[in-house]
């Protein structure tokens, strides 16, 4: 008797015991998984913030922010709902809800004004396409203003295309400087085409034709070639005179 209630207090601890284990791993693992899942959405939350701040200072528009913004508010909700403690993000989150009433900054009031060196103009089409990219992909995602990520895109688009133009027309400069005028011409034409795209009611697009016309003309006027009456003076019909045709095609006498 006293041996079979030793074996079966020994078998009644074993299972507590294996249960106990059982039920703190399965503790850990929740944790892990929230912690995982915080660090998920926190990760989101400060890529789009990152994303923000590094275009503050260029014209991408109210519409694109506002996307980001929104994209950032709804990571930082998910976030709290997994950490309900994390009164940072509480307080972050606040700043993002106040800001999406009213998303546009004082840079998108002004114009864009393209760098002047080709290379860093193609960088910066470069994030502006990146952007563009980011927008479409996260302006699918539940809560996001579709409206506004469609707005948003298209202001890029022609965001985009005022530094395709520019920079054409830098690189433009920089071989008419270089007297590489073949190239020059081909980058200011492909200047123009980008341009007549663009709102040619605009008093700003039209000076920019007139510059560019003007920059074509030059361009052209270097790169042909002299006339020959010009560029050889004194000769006329009689200083050219070969004499009689008829001995030019004889054949030659052998001495």
């Amino acid at each position: 008797m006293d041996t079979t209630m030793l074996i079966i207090i020994i078998v009644v601890l074993l299972v507590v015991a294996v249960s106990t284990s059982g039920y703190f791993q399965f503790r850990e693992q929740q944790k892990a998984e929230r912690r995982q899942r915080f660090s998920k959405f926190n990760y989101r939350a400060r890529e789009g913030q990152d994303l923000y701040d590094r275009f503050a200072d260029l014209p991408i528009g109210a519409a694109s922010r506002k996307v980001i913004l929104q994209y950032i508010a709804a990571n930082l909700k998910k976030a709290l709902q997994v950490e309900p403690g994390a009164t940072q993000l509480s307080d972050t989150l606040n700043d993002i809800l106040q800001r999406i009433s009213s998303p546009e900054l004082p840079a998108d009031k002004q114009r864009l004004r393209p760098p002047s060196d080709p290379q860093e103009a193609v960088v910066l089409m470069g994030r502006v396409k990146s952007l563009m990219r980011y927008i479409h992909k996260i302006g699918r995602v539940p809560g996001i203003d579709i409206g506004a990520a469609s707005n948003g895109i298209n202001h890029l688009k022609r965001v985009y295309l005022t530094l395709q133009t520019q920079t054409y027309v830098s690189i433009g400069k920089k071989k008419l400087s270089e007297k590489a005028y073949p190239q020059a011409l081909i980058a200011f034409e492909n200047a123009k085409k980008l341009l007549l795209r663009q709102n040619i009611a605009d008093d700003e697009t039209q000076q920019q034709l007139q510059e560019l016309d003007k920059l074509v003309e030059d361009a052209k006027h270097q790169h042909a070639p002299p006339n020959p009456e010009v560029a050889i003076e004194g000769e006329d019909e009689e200083s050219l005179d070969l004499g009689d045709s008829d001995e030019l095609f004889q054949p030659k006498k052998k001495w």
